[in-house]
């Protein structure tokens, strides 16, 4: 009988045992225990998503949290408005935005959403991105939300909108920037004022 031959594991490096033959069960790799259930479940809206990205996407998230202060990743939801907010060249989608706003009907999901938004627009000049993005998951969540999501917006938000309304610039490129934000921001503070 020939000797089994230890092959180095891709993700971590260490050694694993060789190939289970076809008859015997395998258990699944250890990214897929934990990823599997939530992409089925559809935590991961994207048809693109495989479980090496979601469990890329997660191992992100959870250093994220452990360089912030936080012991425990971050709860499916704030990683939804994460997600939502990323510093990437497109918004969010449609799908995401819309469960976004049927979660606001809860009232401490809200809060939790509302909490991550809260960080997002206090994030500096140059992760403008993250900032635009969070100004549209709250307009969106004001004008498709709960009565609780336009409550807390007026209660913790109005006076940070305002603050971006009048002041956020940031200029790279020879572009404005935070044109965008103000604007966006102003609409906001407008739509807030208006349904008082």
């Amino acid at each position: 009988m020939a000797a089994a031959t230890m092959t180095p594991h891709p993700i971590h490096g260490g050694f694993s045992s060789p190939p289970a033959s076809a008859d015997s069960t395998s258990p699944p790799p250890i990214g897929a225990l934990a990823i599997a259930p939530r992409v089925q479940q559809g935590y991961y809206s994207r048809s693109s998503v495989t479980p090496a990205r979601a469990t890329a996407a997660w191992l992100r998230d959870y250093i994220t949290a452990i360089k912030h202060g936080q012991w425990h990743p971050y709860t499916p939801l704030e990683r939804r408005v994460r997600e939502a907010t990323r510093n990437e060249a497109w918004g969010p989608t449609g799908i995401m935005l819309n469960e976004l706003a049927d979660h606001s009907f809860n009232y401490a999901e809200c809060r939790i959403m509302f909490a991550v938004l809260e960080f997002r627009l206090a994030y500096p000049v140059e992760k403008w991105r993250n900032v635009y993005k969070a100004l549209t998951v709250i307009e969106f969540l004001l004008t498709r939300g709960s009565d609780a999501a336009v409550a807390i917006a007026r209660d913790d938000l109005l006076s940070r909108l305002q603050y971006l309304a009048a002041q956020f610039y940031y200029y790279a490129d020879g572009r404005d920037h935070g044109l965008n934000v103000r604007h966006r921001a102003g609409a906001i503070v407008a739509l807030m004022t208006e349904e008082g």
